[in-house]
Order: C-alpha cells, then structure tokens, then sequence
C-alpha cells in the first residue's frame, strides 16, 4: 500500500492534471465553435466523423 503522503500527492496531481483537460476542452471547444462559423460563413460543409 502506498504512504498516505503518495496518495495525498498522487491526488493533488490528478486534480490538477483534470483541471488542465478541462482548460484544454473549453480551449479546443472554443476555437472549434470559431471554426465552424468561419466554414459557414465561406459556404463550406462540414464532414461528419468518419
């Protein structure tokens, strides 16, 4: 079994590896949304997911 101060310290690195997916989500999510509108706006379809 792990020290209770790995566990703690594995925790805090887990808490902040998900903030950071999070961050990186609301990034890709908001450059997708601006990309999209930029497609639309020149007339171009965009693919479904293969």
């Amino acid at each position: 079994m792990a020290k209770k101060t790995d566990m703690d310290f594995t925790k805090r690195t887990v808490i902040a590896m998900a903030q950071e997916m999070v961050n990186a989500k609301s990034a890709v999510d908001r450059s997708f949304a601006a990309f999209k509108a930029l497609a639309k706006e020149h007339g171009v379809k965009m693919p479904k997911p293969d």
